[in-house]
């Protein structure tokens, strides 16, 4: 049988403290803890597994921007656009007018090429 650890037991506890009770689960209905936290247990390893990070591109652009009408949307995307062809913009960028704004980060991986990414995809 598994035994639950203290932390199993805790998590198991703040669970069900949020928990709808449930006539007929348990021992006569509601939330049997001592389950749950074997539960908890005998699954912990993939409660608590990180995701593997995910493969990424030679750059990665992160952009929050916002706008009062598509127009203006275009508008900042088209400077976007300038700004990093003319490799104009690295780093963190914030910009800011009366009708749009954004936020941005341009990093570039120069040890990341297209066979290294398609490589890194098969081995997830």
């Amino acid at each position: 049988m598994i035994t639950p650890n203290s932390e199993d037991m805790k998590l198991a506890d703040a669970i069900g403290a949020q928990c709808v009770r449930f006539p007929g689960h348990g021992d006569g209905g509601g939330y049997d803890l001592i389950q749950a936290a074997r539960f908890i247990a005998m699954y912990r390893d993939e409660l608590t597994a990180k995701p593997a990070a995910a493969p990424r591109r030679r750059f990665l652009l992160v952009l929050k921007l916002g706008a009062d009408s598509k127009e203006e949307l275009l508008q900042d995307l088209k400077e976007i656009h300038r700004r990093i062809y003319f490799d104009e913009l690295r780093g963190e960028c914030l910009s800011g007018g009366c009708a749009a704004g954004y936020t941005l980060e341009l990093t570039e991986d120069p040890t990341v090429t297209h066979d290294s990414y398609f490589e890194a995809i098969k081995n997830l």
